[in-house]
């Protein structure tokens, strides 16, 4: 993996994803900023689409990371650990730094077996004990691309101003590229419509539509 892209707006001192991540995985990861925003002590990349909505932003990333294997977070996540059936301790734990080496490892080798897309799953989704992972499944908060195969000129980035991600699942699956998604390494957001982010452009109306 070589780069972590956290797009980020409107949320200057609370980056709470990037906060989370070890150190030796800070040192690839970068917030995703408008030019007039400043977020001392991090990592940051200019990107001339921020503020005007999150899909535009998508896409740029995903010019930004051509040639490369990277991940797209929400810039408001935890990391957990979902028990597996006969473990015992908490149903959902903070990913300890070994388990987020595995993590991202596991992202990794999924890839050398020929995914482009794939993710971890998501707290507000019941838990799965059972199996470890699933195909072909609902992607969002996060998404890993293997950016030297993702088709970036062939997907339709940014017709959905909400709901982006899966928009652009769906393209790849109906273009026949199959998605893993993990079941025990997931992530948990805060709360939709948090201040900041998309909150700054996502209105009722903009839903109904």
């Amino acid at each position: 993996m070589n780069r972590i892209y956290i797009p980020t707006y409107g949320r200057e001192g609370n980056q709470k994803t990037y906060d989370n991540l070890p150190d030796k995985w800070k040192e690839i990861a970068y917030l995703v900023v408008h030019e007039d925003e400043v977020h001392s002590g991090y990592q940051t990349i200019t990107c001339p689409v921020q503020g005007i909505g999150i899909a535009p932003v998508r896409e740029w990333i995903a010019e930004h990371g051509k040639g490369t294997r990277y991940a797209v977070f929400d810039d408001d996540l935890d990391f957990v650990y979902t028990r597996r059936d006969g473990e015992e301790g908490s149903s959902n734990s903070p990913l300890t730094e070994e388990q987020f080496d595995d993590m991202f490892n596991e992202m990794d080798e999924w890839m050398n077996q020929g995914y482009i897309h794939v993710a971890l799953d998501v707290c507000w989704n019941p838990p799965t004990r059972n199996v470890d992972s699933k195909i072909n499944s609902r992607i969002t908060t996060n998404i890993f691309y293997d950016g030297t195969k993702l088709p970036v000129e062939d997907i339709d980035w940014t017709s959905l101003d909400i709901a982006e991600d899966y928009y652009v699942n769906l393209q790849l699956l109906t273009m026949g590229y199959e998605n893993k998604v993990s079941l025990k390494y997931r992530t948990n957001p805060s709360s939709t419509q948090a201040k900041g982010g998309c909150s700054t452009f996502r209105t009722l109306d903009l839903h109904n539509r």
